[in-house]
């Protein structure tokens, strides 16, 4: 429960939710699903960003390591390179 809504004994959302549907007005159900329904987008939105900044996240971790293995490969090149003279 949200801390404000116990704190000034507000009803949470899905109080209020199906304080409006107890009234049986086809216009206020449908505001209610309609909020509902943008919760859930609202939710989805969230978990693909959140899975966008994962790949995001693991695509800049493997181009961190391909750099650092680059910088080892040259190094180990340019050291065999010099032993080979």
């Amino acid at each position: 429960m949200d801390p404000a809504c116990a704190f000034y004994g507000l009803p949470t959302d899905e109080e209020f939710f199906q304080a409006l549907v107890a009234l049986n007005d086809p216009w206020l159900e449908f505001l209610v699903d309609l909020r509902k329904s943008s919760y859930r987008r609202s939710e989805e939105i969230h978990l693909r960003w959140s899975k966008i900044k994962l790949v995001m996240d693991t695509l800049v971790e493997i181009e961190e390591k391909a750099r650092t293995l680059g910088h080892g490969i040259e190094a180990t090149k340019g050291r065999l390179t010099r032993e080979l003279r």
